[in-house]
């Protein structure tokens, strides 16, 4: 399944990711001793949404961007629209896990070219959700079946991209413990491939 690649000036190939729900799911990192970079700030060192993260791509030009993540997740479409959007970039990204990385925080994470994970953090991946509060007519049951399993099959396909694991493999993982998944040390994400280094 080929993954969607977009520009920064042509946002239209996330926006059905962008609809709905914010929630704070990544923060950028102070600059590295001697790193030719630019450093952005927002909200007290945080970015929440695609539309800040974009506008302070666009404004700044930064030669690299590193995304630091400690989150229980939030909505799949926003974190779908930021990891497309991390991808479609031409500088190199940079992801860190910090404590617990969880749901959508970790398909952020594996927007990095380089994906970091503290030695005592974890990730949960599980297969995709959706709250509703409306009633349920068999209309929109339907619709709701088509849209998980749309997003399952993206899911897998990003879980999968550079990970040591098969679609089969990383669907396993996502349904353990009725659908919730597990949380995975760093060591078995490495094993995995979930990651690739582990930050000292």
């Amino acid at each position: 399944m080929a993954l969607p690649r977009c520009t920064a000036t042509a946002p239209s190939c996330w926006q059905k990711w962008d609809r709905r729900w914010r929630r704070e799911t990544s923060s950028p990192s102070p600059a590295a001793p001697g790193a030719p970079r630019k450093w952005l700030r927002i909200r007290k060192n945080r970015i929440s949404t695609l539309e800040e993260l974009t506008k302070l791509v666009i404004k700044h030009e930064p030669r690299e961007l590193i995304i630091h993540i400690n989150s229980l997740g939030g909505s799949t479409y926003q974190a779908l629209a930021i990891y497309f959007y991390l991808l479609s970039l031409s500088i190199p990204v940079t992801t860190f896990c910090h404590g617990q990385v969880a749901s959508a925080a970790t398909i952020i994470a594996q927007a990095g070219k380089k994906r970091y994970m503290d030695k005592d953090a974890e990730i949960l991946i599980h297969t995709p959700r959706i709250n509703t509060s409306n009633a349920i007519t068999f209309r929109l049951l339907g619709i709701i079946k088509e849209d998980l399993a749309f997003s399952n099959k993206i899911l897998k396909t990003i879980f999968k991209r550079k990970s040591a694991l098969t679609e089969k493999q990383v669907e396993r993982v996502m349904r353990l413990q009725n659908e919730e998944g597990i949380w995975l040390n760093y060591e078995t994400a490495l094993q995995f491939k979930l990651v690739d280094e582990l930050e000292e």
